[in-house]
């Protein structure tokens, strides 16, 4: 992990991590309630990290779809888990196994 932190770091140099998440999904019936990373724990002007591995999927953040893809980075801000949820549904089509893999600052 501290090799992917690293290359994270590499292109956002100004990024902090101290808490890393490792979510397996493993097949389509696999999902991510809704949510948003609004925890008090993490730093206010920070940002989120999330690299996927594995498969594609769909997260629905509010009432948009994205296409996350495998071996991808999403980069959200602290500041924006105030105004969206994300979630992953289960799918209708054949997924394969995807890991994602978060990293914060947390206090």
């Amino acid at each position: 992990m501290c090799k992917l932190a690293s290359k994270v770091k590499e292109s956002f140099l100004d990024a902090v991590m101290n808490q890393c998440l490792i979510n397996c999904y493993s097949n389509e019936n696999s999902l991510l309630s809704k949510h948003s990373d609004n925890k008090d724990s993490l730093v206010y002007s920070s940002s989120i990290f999330t690299v996927s591995l594995g498969s594609n999927c769909y997260v629905k953040t509010n009432e948009i779809i994205e296409t996350v893809e495998g071996r991808s980075l999403n980069v959200m801000s602290k500041l924006s888990q105030h105004h969206w949820e994300h979630r992953i549904d289960p799918d209708t089509s054949k997924r394969e196994l995807r890991y994602s893999i978060t990293f914060r600052y947390a206090m």
